[in-house]
């Protein structure tokens, strides 16, 4: 039986098309036995409402980081659409721990 491929649409970053990035902070925890967080908190908007989160949880016993998290929507995307920009440096890979 023959098989098509089908050809997905590809996102590129089109400076032109830039519409909105926001700046998230997840708080990735996890309990004493653990060597990874396996669970992360809802998104939270600042640096200093993810650390009076973690402070919360450092309190209740666990650990793990924050984790900065940069999001990009285009113009031609639905409101619901965002993307992770991988392009900054330091966008997904600053990690703070608690």
């Amino acid at each position: 039986m023959p098989y098509r491929v089908a050809h997905h649409r590809i996102h590129r970053r089109n400076a032109s098309l830039l519409h909105f990035t926001r700046t998230l902070y997840y708080v990735l925890r996890a309990k004493p036995p653990q060597r990874y967080p396996l669970h992360s908190g809802r998104a939270l908007k600042t640096f200093e409402a993810a650390r009076m989160q973690a402070q919360q949880l450092s309190q209740q016993g666990y650990y793990g980081w924050i984790l900065r998290v940069q999001e990009v929507r285009q113009e031609d995307w639905p409101d619901d659409h965002w993307r992770i920009d991988h392009s900054s440096d330091e966008a997904i890979a600053w990690l703070a721990p608690f």
